[in-house]
């Protein structure tokens, strides 16, 4: 469905989101990055540019977390 939204309109900011959340919490990070590229291209040239970049650094959270949480479970998983 988002990528059909997309084929009429490349540059939708609310659909490049959803795509990012949905690859996202499929665990598809380097698919998610891809989208996060494009849509920081779409945000310099949006009048919304201050939300956008605000949903892109929540999405680049997200995209850190699980690396951080893989990193504490690979310290914690050898101490006695």
């Amino acid at each position: 469905m988002l990528d059909q939204a997309l084929k009429i309109n490349p540059k939708n900011e609310k659909s490049l989101l959803r795509k990012c959340q949905c690859a996202i919490e499929l665990v598809e990070y380097d698919k998610a990055n891809l989208v996060l590229k494009e849509l920081e291209d779409v945000a310099f040239q949006s009048l919304n540019s201050q939300q956008i970049y605000a949903d892109i650094n929540r999405m680049k959270a997200q995209l850190n977390k699980p690396k951080d949480s893989e990193k504490e479970f690979s310290q914690n998983i050898f101490k006695p």
